[in-house]
């Protein structure tokens, strides 16, 4: 697992060389516990990162993975709510209702 927090470009490298075997947890900032959220993505959702931009560098860190355990893991060890993506394509998490 590996935690990217205002590194846009190794974010957008560790996504493009998991593309179709990664997860990644979107997790804001400033989530407070224990309300925070966790919006789940696989690696292939074009949410995460298939255009350029400020995906670490701003309200959002990435939390990323081959292993969905690990994030899971990640997310009730720091009392996160997760949420599967909405998106039919990515779905990591069918049984989730989507982000928020």
């Amino acid at each position: 697992m590996i935690i990217f927090n205002d590194d846009d470009k190794e974010y957008l490298d560790w996504v493009k060389r998991h593309h179709d075997t990664g997860f990644v947890g979107n997790v804001a900032k400033t989530y407070a516990t224990p309300a925070g959220r966790m919006c789940l993505h696989k690696t292939c959702c074009p949410t995460v990162g298939t255009v350029s931009g400020r995906h670490t560098s701003e309200q959002f860190m990435k939390v990323c993975s081959t292993k969905l355990a690990d994030i899971e893991d990640y997310a009730r060890v720091n009392n996160l709510f997760v949420n599967s993506c909405r998106m039919h394509a990515c779905d990591p998490l069918p049984e989730c209702e989507g982000c928020i």
